[in-house]
């Protein structure tokens, strides 16, 4: 999730509706994905070998109509003393601190981007959990926690994206969810763009301080619970003691796609 630093309007507002045009076009320029990433070696162009990561961008802040062309291939560079200061509370071995170097490179042969990554504090490395919307579930979802944090990403639904493709704008216009809402606008279809910006859902927060979401794309949505985001408190369906769904209501429901609780019960005691 990505966020911009100065958002004051933004942060005022308790719906997308009391905003101006000019507040819409800067929530639009926010950005949020999630997905799952593949891993294998490689190699960096100054010949150091490094894991590649690909990833798989299942929900896409940017991606209104249209899957992302091609999956995102980064190059993992982690800090030689584990870095960081064991801000995961962890050790064993965990990395607090790494680079991400993009695995595209131009004609001098250098990445054409460098990020550096951090845990935060309380950022694990346990407890584990991923959870995936159902299959049949009417937009994709992800909901991750490692260790004291969780984030929550949820996809637009299919009529949203519709409605997007009937604005007939020009083939290949609309690359992303600032040219949907610049086209909306512009064509006077004011409430398009706001549902543009409220229906895929971006929030992280801590387990700790009872759920409650610390940041997210949508402001008014900051100090409200994961329970308020997802409609009820959550119920863990186990197969032979394995937990394989949880769901907060009928249209949040999740498959258990990966965890390091030991059974049902432990999984629910970790999203108590």
């Amino acid at each position: 999730m990505r966020l911009p630093t100065a958002r004051a309007e933004l942060r005022a507002t308790s719906s997308p509706s009391s905003l101006s045009d000019a507040a819409l076009r800067l929530l639009a320029r926010q950005h949020a994905f999630g997905g799952f990433g593949v891993f294998a070696d490689a190699a960096h162009a100054d010949g150091w070998a490094a894991p590649a990561c690909t990833r798989h961008h299942v929900v896409d802040w940017n991606y209104v109509g249209a899957a992302r062309p091609v999956p995102n291939k980064w190059l993992l560079e982690p800090r030689e003393d584990g870095g960081g200061g064991g801000g995961g509370g962890g050790g064993g071995g965990a990395v607090d601190q790494w680079k991400e170097w993009s695995f595209a490179r131009d004609e001098r042969g250098q990445s054409f981007y460098m990020e550096q990554w951090d845990r935060l504090e309380g950022g694990g490395p346990a407890p584990v959990l991923a959870l995936r919307a159902e299959a049949s579930a009417r937009r994709d979802a992800l909901l991750l926690v490692v260790g004291d944090h969780f984030a929550l990403v949820r996809g637009r639904p299919a009529d949203v994206v519709a409605a997007v493709r009937g604005l007939g704008a020009p083939p290949g216009s609309i690359r992303s969810c600032a040219d949907a809402v610049d086209a909306a606008l512009e064509r006077g279809e004011r409430k398009l763009a706001e549902a543009l910006v409220v229906s895929l859902e971006a929030a992280h927060g801590s387990r700790s301080a009872g759920w409650i979401v610390a940041d997210s794309l949508q402001p008014w949505l900051e100090g409200r619970t994961l329970a308020e985001l997802l409609g009820g408190a959550p119920t863990v369906t186990p197969a032979d003691g394995v937990p394989i769904s949880a769901r907060w209501a009928d249209d949040a429901v999740f498959d258990v796609v990966e965890t390091s609780a030991e059974g049902a019960e432990e999984l629910r005691a970790l999203l108590s």
